[in-house]
Protein backbone atom coordinates (compact mmCIF):
# COMPACT_ATOMS: atom_id res chain seq x y z
CA UNK A 1 0.00 0.00 0.00
CA UNK A 2 1.68 2.89 -1.16
CA UNK A 3 0.00 6.29 -0.65
CA UNK A 4 1.09 10.03 0.16
CA UNK A 5 0.95 10.78 3.44
CA UNK A 6 -2.32 12.70 2.99
CA UNK A 7 -4.22 10.04 1.47
CA UNK A 8 -3.06 7.69 4.49
CA UNK A 9 -4.02 10.01 6.99
CA UNK A 10 -7.22 10.24 5.00
CA UNK A 11 -7.58 6.73 4.62
CA UNK A 12 -6.97 5.86 8.52
CA UNK A 13 -9.37 8.37 9.75
CA UNK A 14 -11.96 6.66 7.34
CA UNK A 15 -10.65 3.43 8.14
CA UNK A 16 -11.28 4.29 12.57
CA UNK A 17 -14.38 6.26 12.14
CA UNK A 18 -16.25 3.46 9.74
CA UNK A 19 -15.69 0.76 12.68
CA UNK A 20 -15.67 2.53 16.01
CA UNK A 21 -18.96 1.54 17.26
CA UNK A 22 -19.79 -1.73 19.72
CA UNK A 23 -22.64 -4.68 19.94
CA UNK A 24 -25.00 -5.82 21.82
CA UNK A 25 -27.23 -9.34 23.86
CA UNK A 26 -29.56 -11.03 22.77
CA UNK A 27 -31.96 -8.52 20.34
CA UNK A 28 -35.43 -9.13 20.69
CA UNK A 29 -36.69 -8.36 17.19
CA UNK A 30 -36.80 -10.81 14.42
CA UNK A 31 -35.06 -11.27 11.38
CA UNK A 32 -37.08 -11.67 8.07
CA UNK A 33 -36.19 -15.61 8.57
CA UNK A 34 -37.68 -15.26 11.95
CA UNK A 35 -34.88 -16.05 13.90
CA UNK A 36 -33.91 -13.26 16.79
CA UNK A 37 -30.88 -11.02 15.47
CA UNK A 38 -28.60 -11.03 18.20
CA UNK A 39 -25.59 -8.64 17.88
CA UNK A 40 -23.70 -9.59 20.93
CA UNK A 41 -20.33 -10.91 19.67
CA UNK A 42 -17.01 -10.18 18.18
CA UNK A 43 -17.42 -9.01 14.44
CA UNK A 44 -14.28 -9.05 12.16
CA UNK A 45 -14.53 -8.26 8.38
CA UNK A 46 -13.70 -4.83 5.86
CA UNK A 47 -13.90 -1.29 6.02
CA UNK A 48 -13.39 0.29 2.45
CA UNK A 49 -12.22 3.89 2.58
CA UNK A 50 -10.79 6.21 -0.12
CA UNK A 51 -10.51 2.73 -2.20
CA UNK A 52 -8.42 1.18 0.61
CA UNK A 53 -9.21 -1.88 2.88
CA UNK A 54 -8.64 -2.29 6.05
CA UNK A 55 -9.95 -4.54 8.78
CA UNK A 56 -12.45 -3.30 11.31
CA UNK A 57 -13.67 -4.95 14.49
CA UNK A 58 -16.69 -4.20 16.67
CA UNK A 59 -17.06 -6.10 20.08
CA UNK A 60 -20.76 -5.80 20.61
CA UNK A 61 -23.24 -5.88 23.61
CA UNK A 62 -26.98 -5.47 22.85
CA UNK A 63 -29.49 -5.01 25.76
CA UNK A 64 -32.94 -4.59 24.06
CA UNK A 65 -32.75 -2.68 21.30
CA UNK A 66 -29.58 -0.90 22.11
CA UNK A 67 -26.03 -1.74 20.90
CA UNK A 68 -23.23 -0.49 22.39
CA UNK A 69 -19.25 -1.18 22.78
CA UNK A 70 -15.52 -0.60 21.39
CA UNK A 71 -14.15 -0.46 17.79
CA UNK A 72 -10.85 -0.81 16.00
CA UNK A 73 -9.87 -0.54 12.55
CA UNK A 74 -6.41 -1.76 11.70
CA UNK A 75 -4.30 -1.67 8.32
CA UNK A 76 -4.03 -4.97 6.65
CA UNK A 77 -0.74 -5.50 8.50
CA UNK A 78 -2.10 -5.27 11.60
CA UNK A 79 -1.42 -1.92 12.64
CA UNK A 80 -4.10 -0.31 14.10
CA UNK A 81 -5.29 3.22 12.93
CA UNK A 82 -8.05 3.69 15.49
CA UNK A 83 -9.96 3.28 18.33
CA UNK A 84 -13.49 4.51 19.18
CA UNK A 85 -17.21 3.54 21.13
CA UNK A 86 -20.03 2.91 19.24
CA UNK A 87 -24.02 3.69 20.28
CA UNK A 88 -26.41 2.54 18.34
CA UNK A 89 -30.29 1.33 18.34
CA UNK A 90 -31.28 -1.63 16.35
CA UNK A 91 -34.89 -1.72 14.84
CA UNK A 92 -35.16 -4.95 13.12
CA UNK A 93 -32.37 -5.58 11.57
CA UNK A 94 -31.71 -1.99 10.85
CA UNK A 95 -28.61 -0.51 13.16
CA UNK A 96 -28.36 3.33 13.69
CA UNK A 97 -25.47 3.68 14.68
CA UNK A 98 -22.94 6.76 15.84
CA UNK A 99 -19.15 6.21 17.38
CA UNK A 100 -17.47 8.47 19.36
CA UNK A 101 -13.90 8.80 18.08
CA UNK A 102 -11.90 10.54 21.40
CA UNK A 103 -8.79 12.10 21.86
CA UNK A 104 -5.98 10.02 21.45
CA UNK A 105 -8.31 7.61 19.27
CA UNK A 106 -6.07 7.85 16.03
CA UNK A 107 -2.61 7.11 17.40
CA UNK A 108 -1.26 9.43 14.47
CA UNK A 109 -3.24 12.30 15.08
CA UNK A 110 -3.69 12.03 19.02
CA UNK A 111 -4.78 15.78 19.24
CA UNK A 112 -7.79 14.67 17.00
CA UNK A 113 -11.35 13.54 17.85
CA UNK A 114 -14.77 12.90 16.24
CA UNK A 115 -18.00 11.84 15.59
CA UNK A 116 -19.40 8.79 12.64
CA UNK A 117 -22.70 8.08 12.28
CA UNK A 118 -24.51 5.40 10.03
CA UNK A 119 -26.86 2.91 9.45
CA UNK A 120 -25.98 -0.99 9.15
CA UNK A 121 -28.23 -4.40 7.69
CA UNK A 122 -28.24 -6.98 9.64
CA UNK A 123 -28.18 -10.54 7.97
CA UNK A 124 -28.42 -13.49 10.45
CA UNK A 125 -27.40 -16.79 8.90
CA UNK A 126 -24.04 -18.64 9.29
CA UNK A 127 -22.08 -16.51 9.12
CA UNK A 128 -24.24 -13.21 10.77
CA UNK A 129 -23.27 -10.52 8.31
CA UNK A 130 -23.06 -6.34 9.28
CA UNK A 131 -23.03 -4.62 6.60
CA UNK A 132 -23.18 -0.13 6.09
CA UNK A 133 -21.94 2.73 5.32
CA UNK A 134 -20.53 5.68 7.50
CA UNK A 135 -19.93 9.43 7.10
CA UNK A 136 -17.64 11.42 9.06
CA UNK A 137 -20.21 14.30 11.11
CA UNK A 138 -17.40 16.01 13.02
CA UNK A 139 -13.88 16.42 13.61
CA UNK A 140 -11.22 18.05 15.19
CA UNK A 141 -8.59 16.51 12.77
CA UNK A 142 -6.10 17.74 10.28
CA UNK A 143 -7.55 15.24 7.71
CA UNK A 144 -10.92 14.99 6.55
CA UNK A 145 -12.82 11.86 4.63
CA UNK A 146 -16.62 11.77 4.24
CA UNK A 147 -17.13 8.22 4.78
CA UNK A 148 -17.22 4.90 3.42
CA UNK A 149 -18.06 1.35 3.55
CA UNK A 150 -18.24 -1.97 5.36
CA UNK A 151 -19.23 -5.58 5.84
CA UNK A 152 -18.03 -7.64 9.04
CA UNK A 153 -19.16 -11.21 10.40
CA UNK A 154 -20.00 -12.52 13.69
CA UNK A 155 -17.28 -15.59 15.02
Amino acid sequence: MCLAYGQLMRFLLALFAAFTFAGCTTITTASPTGQPVDLTGKWVGNITVLGQTGTATLDLKQSGANVSGPVTISLPNGVVVGNGMLTGTLDGTTLKYTIDVPAGGIPSEPNCSGQITGTAMVTVGSPSTLTGNFQLTSNTCNQVISGGNFTVNLK
